[in-house]
This record gives structure tokens, C-alpha cells and sequence, in this order.
């Protein structure tokens, strides 16, 4: 579904259609979608949009080919060892900025067991193989909330600001994902 309509993106106006008919779509939220749909496909698809123009703009590169399915298979790939690296990264920032009192080891080692277990599970290998919005919805979270550890830890605005442009990345990619980070931003403040 994702690649069929990250082809859509490359090789026609789609764009252009979203744009002219999100009034008309905004209004199938409701429920008034076409009788024919149990849901309203056209919001769905705006709702990942993000994640349709990234493998649109892959498409772009490659072609309708075979090479395409693979530079997005490894890209995601690429996106969830990056998510995993931000998770530990998290983590170590979070003991620091909270001064836990344990060895760097400790938590480091904590970190990378965590994320084996993560990379042999189940979960891993189904988004591994499935072009879903959850990869790059998970690593602009990652990024997101690594980004807000730091400013935090180096009292740095430009930090935060690029934390909250990221944000706004996880939204366009894959909108209820952006709960995560506001959790998150809650949390750290509380």
C-alpha cells in the first residue's frame, strides 16, 4: 500500500489533489466518508502523508523498480538501528541530567542488552519487512526526545527548537505518533 502510494506521490499530481480537496476530506472525518469505505481512506492516507512523500521521494530517485523496494527496505533498515542508538542515547543523557547514581557501564550495557532483545523480537523483524509509518514515526521520536535531553542538559534554546521542528516531523509523518513526544515532554517536566 505505502510503496503504491509513494509511486502516486513520484509520478503524478497527487499533491497538488491532496492540497485542493482537504477541506473535502476534513469533513469525512465525521463519518462522512464514502459508503463504500469502512473508514475514511483519503484521511488515512493524509494522516501518514509524511511517510508517503519519504517513499514517494525514494521512488523519485530509483524508478518504479525493483531497486526502489530495496533502497526503502534498507532505509528503514537505516531508521530503526538510528532509533535504536537514540534510545540508549536517551537513556545515558536522562541519568545524567538526573544524576543517577550508577556506573556509566551499568546503564550503557543495560542499554545495549535492551536493544538486542528489541532487534531479535518478533516486532523488529515485522517492521524490518513492512514499509509502515511506525519506522520513521519511531526515529523522529527518538530524535525528537534525544534533542529535548540535550537542551535540557546543555540549557541550550536551539537545541529545543530543533526538538519541536522535529516534532512537527513526527506529526507529518504519522499524526498520533506526536502523543508520544508530548508524553514524554510532560514527563521530563513533571
Amino acid at each position: 500500500i505505502y510503496m503504491y502510494q509513494g509511486k502516486r506521490i513520484a509520478e503524478t499530481p497527487l499533491l497538488k489533489s491532496y492540497a485542493t480537496k482537504a477541506v473535502e476530506v476534513a469533513n469525512q472525518v465525521d463519518g462522512n466518508w464514502p459508503s463504500e469505505e469502512s473508514y475514511s481512506e483519503a484521511y488515512w492516507r493524509y494522516s501518514r502523508l509524511g511517510h508517503i512523500v519519504l517513499i514517494g521521494s525514494v521512488v523519485s530517485l530509483f524508478g518504479s523498480t525493483e531497486e526502489a523496494v530495496l533502497a526503502v527496505h534498507w532505509l528503514f533498515h537505516l531508521l530503526m538501528a538510528m532509533t535504536i542508538l537514540f534510545a540508549v542515547a536517551i537513556v545515558m543523557e536522562l541519568v545524567t541530567i538526573l544524576h543517577v547514581q550508577l556506573p556509566r557501564t551499568v546503564v550503557l550495557w543495560s542499554g545495549v542488552i535492551s536493544a538486542a532483545v528489541y532487534v531479535l523480537s518478533d516486532i523488529s523483524d515485522y517492521l524490518g519487512r513492512s514499509f509502515v509509518s511506525e519506522v520513521p514515526s519511531l526515529f523522529l521520536i527518538g530524535a525528537a526526545c534525544y534533542f529535548l535531553v540535550l537542551a535540557i542538559r546543555h540549557g541550550s534554546l536551539l537545541i529545543a527548537v530543533f526538538s519541536g521542528v522535529t516534532a512537527f516531523f513526527i506529526y507529518f509523518v504519522r499524526m498520533e505518533a506526536i502523543w508520544v513526544y508530548i508524553t514524554f515532554v510532560v514527563v521530563l517536566v513533571v
